[in-house]
């Protein structure tokens, strides 16, 4: 653990940074990019769709083909009902020194082109950025009937100009980077921060070691989730649930750290499937106090379902501690 310890490096999640050993990346494969596996979205105070984001690191030659790849398919798809095709309505190239594309396509097969979905694809600094959010465009005159009296909608050239904005602000990074501008870390890319300041964001990522097998480590960070209560407060309740679950409460605790106020939980037990060691810890920040500056984090270090690890619960309270007292806000 010391030898694990002595390697530490930087990680920007959201917008705190946190050190760990350099040998903790993000899990996640190539597939995850095509798959939708968003690692975070974004929204706006009053928005109730999300743009959903996720990256991926690539050449641009391969960035090339994945876009006329995703064209073909898009054009080669047949909807269910003959009254909703084509079911790619538009492409829109980006301009402005930006990289890329956006794709206005039916939900799925089956779903009236009433709701559309906006897919966009930007390249930046070595790193292929795609986000897609949901529109609305019912001014066909077969949706007459179900509008009523309402006026008839076409959100979609707003809400391409938005993800036009937004994609103006996300630019790849590596993941040693450390941005000093406002903004929010994502793996791979940063958003630099809206000018109007009333952004939802929210992020999560899983981080696994081939030096520390059979550990997860997730940080998941948004700026608008509030709880009444913190974890501490619900503490018998929670006891009782891990205790249920063949476990205990080996420490609760508060501290307060970079001007940071945590609350953390640090179960032990055993596996539900066999009598293996099982460790959950979690660390709660800004629970009770989110705010657009202040987002909350919650960092757990977990082993469900998997084999023993080759830590001793000694051993990995040490490391827990190790890198629990280096959040801190990036200012």
């Amino acid at each position: 653990m010391e030898k694990l310890l002595k390697n530490m490096k930087t990680q920007c999640i959201g917008r705190y940074l946190i050190d760990i050993p350099a040998s903790f990346t993000v899990n996640r494969t190539p597939s995850d990019f095509v798959s939708n596996t968003w690692d975070a979205d974004i929204s706006g105070d009053h928005e109730y769709n999300k743009t959903y984001i996720v990256t991926q690191r690539m050449y641009f030659p391969a960035f090339v083909q994945l876009i006329q790849r995703r064209e073909k398919q898009l054009n080669e798809t047949i909807t269910i009902n003959p009254k909703n095709m084509p079911f790619k309505k538009n492409k829109f190239v980006l301009t402005d020194g930006l990289e890329g594309v956006i794709f206005e396509r039916n939900e799925n097969e089956s779903t009236d082109d009433a709701i559309v979905i906006l897919e966009a694809y930007l390249y930046n600094n070595g790193v292929a950025i795609k986000l897609q959010t949901q529109s609305i465009n019912d001014s066909a005159p077969r949706y007459e009937a179900e509008r009523g009296s309402d006026l008839p909608r076409n959100n979609v050239p707003r809400d391409v100009e938005k993800i036009k904005s937004l994609l103006a602000r996300v630019s790849g990074r590596n993941e040693s980077e450390k941005p000093t501008k406002p903004g929010n870390c994502i793996p791979d890319a940063f958003i630099s921060e809206n000018s109007i300041k009333n952004e939802k964001e929210n992020v999560s990522i899983i981080l696994t070691s081939d030096e520390m097998k059979n550990i997860n480590l997730t940080i998941s960070s948004d700026n608008f989730t509030r709880e009444k209560n913190g974890v501490l407060d619900r503490v018998d309740e929670i006891a009782e649930v891990i205790k249920q679950s063949k476990g205990r409460i080996e420490r609760k605790d508060s501290f307060k750290r970079n001007d940071l106020y945590a609350e953390e939980l640090l179960a032990v037990g055993l596996q539900q499937s066999k009598d293996e060691p099982r460790y959950q810890f979690d660390l709660y920040i800004n629970e009770t106090t989110t705010s657009y500056k202040n987002p909350n984090l919650i960092l757990t270090l977990s082993n469900e379902g998997k084999p023993a690890p080759a830590y001793d619960k000694e051993g990995l309270i040490a490391f827990w501690d190790s890198i629990t007292r280096t959040i801190r806000l990036r200012k």
